[in-house]
């Protein structure tokens, strides 16, 4: 579905995690990928309190086996937007060529442009979307009034986002 891209790849220098990750899915996945030798770094983003507060996410990829010398702190954003304008000090610094971005498989489509107009051709955005996520599930999103809202509204969102200039 053009909402959720999905790239293939090999190996990438970091996998931005995006803050708003209350089952975890998100960091899950990113702690697979660098388990797995598919990328070096996560760069965990935002702050704010629970599943949206860097710290948090970085604890628990910790706890999944991710060495804490492997994760990288965006502390600023509230927003998509900013983990992503905010994490590219970071990115440019370490000198990150491929970053994947991983959030939830709605929200995938959205993060990425924002990623690709943000970073421009300094970097080469990788869409790594999480599959198994409670919020908008790959299969049978029409048959659940919740899951249907949060689709419209990622719509809706990339309207704004667009509007603003962001994409």
């Amino acid at each position: 579905a053009w909402l959720i891209p999905a790239d293939a790849f090999e190996h990438v220098d970091a996998v931005l995690v995006l803050s708003g990750d209350p089952f975890f899915n998100r960091t899950r996945w990113a702690a697979v990928l660098v388990k797995e030798g598919k990328a070096d770094f996560i760069i965990v983003t935002g702050k704010g309190w629970g599943e949206d507060d860097n710290e948090i996410l970085a604890a628990e990829a910790i706890r999944l086996g991710v060495p804490p010398s492997k994760i990288l702190h965006e502390e600023k954003s509230t927003t998509t937007f900013e983990n992503i304008s905010f994490s590219q000090p970071i990115i440019e610094e370490m000198k990150f060529a491929r970053v994947a971005v991983v959030t939830t498989s709605c929200h995938q489509r959205r993060a990425t442009l924002v990623a690709k107009h943000a970073w421009g051709d300094a970097v080469e955005v990788v869409s790594a979307p999480v599959y198994e996520d409670q919020w908008c599930p790959r299969r049978g999103w029409y048959s659940s009034e919740d899951a249907r809202g949060r689709v419209l509204d990622e719509y809706l969102k990339i309207l704004l986002y667009w509007r603003r200039g962001w994409l």
